[in-house]
C-alpha cells in the first residue's frame, strides 16, 4: 500500500532540488567567502577531525578499539561504559543553551575546545578504565561548543554569501558527515602505528596537538566587532 502525503508548501516559495547545494564538497567553497567565515571554518574542520577521539564522543570505533585491545574490555563494559558515559555527558548537552546565552557563541566555542584538550590530555595519561569516565565528564562541554561553531559559520556565511543559514547549517552537516569517516581512517592508523610502538594511547595526544592548534587559532577575534559573540 502506497501512503502519499499533499505538498503544503505555497507554490510560490517552492525551489526545485538542487544537488549541488546537497553536496558535502560545497562546503569547501565557504573557505573562500572571507577570513573570518574561512577561520571559522577551519575550526570547524579540526573540530570534527578530532571528533573520534574527543572526551565527549563515545560510541566511536576507534575508542572501542581502544578498549577491547589495550583496556581489555568485553562486551559488558562497554556496555556498561556507554550507559554511564551518557549520564555523564549529559550536563554538557543541559548547559550548551545557557552557556551560549549567557558567555555568547565565541566564548562557548573556546570552553569547548579546552575542554576537548583537558579529556583528551586525561585520557593520554590515564592507565586505569576509570580514566574514561572522568575523560567524559570534563569533554562533555565539547558539544556546547561545536553547536556554537556551526551557528556562526550559519551566521557569517549568511552575513557574506548569498546562501540563507538553512542552507550552510546543511552544508556544514553534510560535510561533518564525510569527514567524520575519513577521520575515522585516520585514527584507526594512528592507533595501529602507537599500538605497534607501545603507545597505544598515542591518538589521544595527536588529538590534544590538533585542539592546541584549534585553541590557537580560535584566539583570534571570530565575531566581528559590534556584533554577537
Amino acid at each position: 500500500m502506497k501512503v502519499a502525503l499533499p505538498e503544503t508548501l505555497p507554490p510560490s516559495r517552492r525551489k526545485p532540488f538542487a544537488w549541488k547545494a546537497a553536496s558535502p564538497l560545497s562546503f569547501i567553497k565557504l573557505f573562500r567567502s572571507g577570513k573570518r567565515l574561512r577561520l571559522l571554518c577551519t575550526l570547524a574542520v579540526i573540530d570534527n577531525w578530532v571528533a573520534p577521539v574527543a572526551g565527549g564522543h563515545i560510541s566511536s570505533p576507534i575508542m572501542a578499539i581502544y578498549q577491547a585491545d589495550s583496556l581489555g574490555w568485553g562486551l559488558m563494559q562497554r556496555g556498561r561504559f556507554e550507559s554511564g558515559s551518557s549520564a555523564l555527558s549529559f550536563p554538557g548537552l543541559f548547559a550548551a543553551p545557557w552557556l551560549m546565552r549567557r558567555l555568547g557563541l565565541e566564548a562557548t566555542v573556546r570552553l569547548g575546545i579546552v575542554s576537548s584538550s583537558v579529556a583528551l590530555l586525561v585520557n593520554f595519561l590515564g592507565r586505569k578504565s576509570w580514566h574514561l569516565y572522568l575523560a567524559i565528564l570534563l569533554g562533555c562541554f565539547r558539544s556546547g561548543g561545536t553547536h556554537a561553531l556551526t551557528a556562526m559559520i550559519a551566521a557569517e556565511g549568511a552575513a557574506t554569501t548569498d546562501l540563507g543559514q538553512g542552507d550552510l547549517q546543511a552544508q556544514v552537516s553534510n560535510f561533518r558527515s564525510v569527514l567524520g569517516t575519513v577521520s575515522g581512517l585516520t585514527w584507526g592508523w594512528v592507533y595501529g602505528v602507537g599500538s605497534r610502538r607501545g603507545v597505544p594511547g598515542l591518538f589521544f595526544l595527536v588529538g590534544l596537538a590538533c585542539t592546541l592548534v584549534q585553541l590557537g587559532l580560535a584566539a583570534a577575534p571570530l565575531a566581528p566587532r559590534g556584533g554577537k559573540k
